[in-house]
């Protein structure tokens, strides 16, 4: 891992140095030099952090109507996945294009018209509905 993907997982946690120090079980100054890239980032960090984004992903409210929710069901379906993986095929796909701070919301049909292919090399265009 690393220090920019660090410091990109830090921000998607909304975490300072002392925070994310104390969640890991780790002292301040070894966040501030995995941040900075003078050492580098142990596995079992790694690891850790990356449940804890996980489960950052799993806590984060997506308001949905009913119709959008019908519509993201039948696109995961189409896709031979559920809703809940296909919500965070986007988040994840989202992340790695935006600040942490960005709110972005999506229609279905923009879902449904981007293209989510896990073989692609690089992230999908999605344009960004108004929050």
């Amino acid at each position: 891992m690393t220090a920019e993907e660090f410091r990109h997982k830090q921000a998607i946690l909304q975490l300072n140095n002392r925070s994310l120090g104390a969640l890991l079980g780790v002292p301040e100054t070894s966040i501030s030099n995995w941040s900075s890239g003078k050492r580098e980032v142990p596995i079992y960090i790694e690891k850790a952090l990356a449940l804890h984004v996980e489960q950052h992903f799993q806590k984060l409210p997506i308001p949905l109507t009913l119709q959008e929710l019908f519509a993201l069901d039948r696109l995961a379906r189409s896709r031979g996945i559920g809703v809940e993986q296909l919500l965070f095929d986007i988040i994840r796909r989202t992340l790695a294009q935006k600040p942490a701070s960005t709110p972005i919301r999506y229609t279905p049909e923009e879902i449904a018209s981007s293209r989510l292919n896990e073989d692609s090399p690089e992230p999908d265009p999605i344009r960004k509905r108004p929050a």
